[in-house]
């Protein structure tokens, strides 16, 4: 996002956070609680996309504590979307399932059993959308959970019986994730009767890629519609390729230079061509599973002995094809860019080796899957290098730092700049788009200066990565 767009997005951010009243928070909450008062008692927390309202209740059992929490209208593009997809997903984790295929009337019709799970989300007392609120705003009610994000923490600060703990209670999610299994990609909705959820197929998988280019007004739903979903890999990644060149060719701010226009559009096609040929054509029509969509260490919650105690923030969850259920990259502190460095990935695979092993370990407690157990898919993904193809897949903005740093040279050796300047001199459209990114280069240059503003920060392909890919963390 360029920053003319944060500035624009932070004053409407804080205009929307001023017509909030602590006396509509409350109502709110006091009228899904049978009318019990209640009060805020600490402060509110913003994140990037919420703003959440922490109230207590006094009841005859003591003190109830809940959270209001409330999208940030101005900072998500597809508010009501968003949240029925998170209640939906909460509704389904809660509860656990497995899809069966049955025959109905001569045609294969999946459906879903449920079951316990031991994924530890927030009870959720309420929500409504914006078209639904009588107060003009969507918002979701849960349970106030006691604890310290894994991000406070520190894994880094954990002795060895806590990491042991830790990465067995994180096999068990990522285990029972891998369980969910869908007939095809896409977003969950509650179910027309209020309680449930449903997966129809006919919910396109929202991504914090598609809110970004939402907001900065490319219009991403032109090329992904609502009802958008795929039920197959190959027409899933395709969808990918054409939203990360959407971002490329619409962005204000997507290149620095004619030089770094070459380069990016060179790596874009490169990435896609060769994720078109990772897809392995066993797993093209499934299993998909269920993906967090921002699982990270600020959305996990633990206690002192390193056992995890909620999962939060689950609004950018989708079913996905199975390849890109990668394990975390955040093990020792690093983002997926990170992990492109020797000495970084060096560091990280002992203790992606450790989480490994608990899921190797830990899968014979549970069901076996229809596909390939998890274990089997994490087996060799730093070998053949799919960790890299399917991070990237999973936050488009990476792809080409991560294509350059970990692919390029490795297939192609030297001379990345002088096989990108052939292959956009082999085309009068790819010299038209470089020409084109220059002009959209200088405009926004020239705009900052007549707003009176510099940039923020030295260009970056990855602008929520430090140059070293040590993880920039925000709230959320």
């Amino acid at each position: 996002m360029d920053d003319l767009v944060k500035k624009s997005v932070r004053k409407k951010t804080d205009l929307f956070i001023k017509s909030i009243s602590s006396t509509t928070v409350c109502n709110i909450a006091s009228s899904y609680n049978d009318q019990r008062p209640c009060r805020i008692f600490s402060e509110p927390t913003k994140g990037s996309y919420n703003i959440c309202y922490p109230v207590a209740f006094m009841t005859t059992g003591g003190i109830q504590k809940w959270v209001v929490r409330i999208p940030l209208e101005p900072r998500v593009g597809f508010v009501d979307e968003k949240l029925e997809n998170e209640v939906a997903v909460m509704r389904s984790v809660l509860v656990g399932l497995c899809c069966i295929v049955i025959e109905e009337a001569d045609v294969l019709v999946p459906r879903f059993i449920q079951k316990e799970t031991t994924i530890p989300i927030p009870r959720l007392h309420g929500y409504a959308t914006k078209k639904e609120s009588q107060t003009g705003f969507a918002f979701m009610l849960t349970d106030y959970v006691e604890g310290s994000t894994l991000f406070d923490v520190g894994l880094s600060s954990f002795d060895e019986r806590q990491r042991r703990n830790f990465y067995n209670r994180l096999a068990d999610i990522y285990i029972q994730l891998r369980l969910h299994e869908f007939p095809g990609v896409g977003c969950l909705s509650p179910s027309s009767d209020g309680s449930g959820w449903t997966f129809d197929g006919h919910r396109r998988p929202l991504s914090i890629d598609m809110i970004e280019q939402e907001i900065e007004g490319l219009e991403p739903g032109l090329l992904v519609k609502p009802n958008d979903s795929y039920t197959s890999t190959i027409d899933y990644v395709y969808s990918l390729r054409c939203l990360a060149f959407n971002q490329f060719e619409r962005g204000r701010n997507s290149v620095a230079s004619k030089y770094d226009a070459e380069i990016a559009l060179y790596n874009l096609h490169q990435f896609f061509a060769l994720a078109m040929s990772w897809v392995n054509p066993e797993y093209n029509h499934g299993p998909f599973a269920m993906l967090h969509g921002d699982f990270r260490p600020q959305n996990i919650l633990v206690d002192r002995d390193g056992n995890i105690i909620s999962i939060i923030d689950w609004e950018w969850s989708q079913t996905v094809p199975v390849q890109l259920l990668i394990p975390p990259t955040w093990l020792t502190g690093c983002e997926l860019v990170g992990l492109t460095q020797y000495f970084q990935m060096k560091k990280y695979l002992p203790e992606l080796n450790k989480l490994r092993e608990a899921v190797k370990v830990r899968e014979s407690s549970f069901p076996a899957p229809k596909g390939p157990a998890l274990s089997e898919i994490w087996s060799k993904i730093e070998v053949d290098r799919s960790f890299f193809i399917a991070g990237a897949l999973l936050s488009l903005t990476s792809i080409d730092t991560i294509y350059k740093k970990d692919q390029d040279y490795r297939y192609h050796g030297k001379d990345l700049h002088g096989r990108a300047q052939r292959f956009i001199s082999a085309s009068r459209d790819r010299q038209d788009l470089v020409s084109k990114k220059v002009a959209h280069r200088a405009r926004y240059l020239e705009e900052l200066s007549l707003c009176g503003m510099t940039e923020e920060a030295e260009f970056s392909p990855r602008p929520n990565l430090s140059p070293t890919g040590v993880m920039n963390p925000y709230l959320k």
